[in-house]
């Protein structure tokens, strides 16, 4: 994502969100989310522009918006709610999204645990090189969730992500 600089940077930032401009908002709703140069951490107002963003289909600030609601950041925890932003970000092709939703799945939280879903949703995530998903598959085989223990196919998945975390 975009630098911020606090010599008009943010100025024009703003200007584009408050126009409507998605990605902008979603930018400026993750520099609340992270804190930047300019701006300090504030969820409220990460989540006031994240879901300008994400109600206009912005898969970035959804899959955030995600991981707010299921981590409690600046809103009250609420899993189904998480889930309902994961699902649209993995719809929009988000593989950090598709992760995460994986991760729900298998953790029970929000719906039913569910690990063929979990790992559905892991492989999708996979299949766009995401190195947790990859790790999470590694887990399942080497766990046994939901899948035949497979000490091999872990070992197979978890070199994989170490590989594509080379990448990154």
């Amino acid at each position: 994502s975009e630098t911020m600089t606090c010599d008009g940077g943010l100025s024009l930032l703003l200007e584009a969100a408050v126009d409507g401009d998605a990605p902008a908002q979603a930018a400026l709703g993750t520099a609340y989310y992270q804190g930047a140069e300019c701006v300090r951490v504030n969820y409220p107002e990460a989540e006031k522009w994240l879901r300008k963003a994400a109600e206009q289909g912005n898969a970035d600030a959804q899959n955030r918006l995600g991981s707010m609601y299921r981590d409690g950041l600046g809103v009250v925890q609420d899993y189904e709610e998480a889930l309902r932003w994961f699902c649209e970000a993995a719809e929009n092709g988000h593989s950090g999204a598709e992760n995460s939703l994986g991760e729900m799945y298998r953790d029970g939280l929000g719906a039913g645990q569910d690990y063929a879903e979990a790992m559905e949703m892991f492989l999708m995530a996979a299949e766009d090189g995401n190195a947790d998903a990859e790790r999470n598959i590694g887990g399942m085989y080497l766990s046994g969730q939901g899948v035949g223990k497979d000490p091999a196919e872990a070992m197979k998945w978890i070199r994989r992500a170490s590989e594509h975390d080379g990448l990154e």
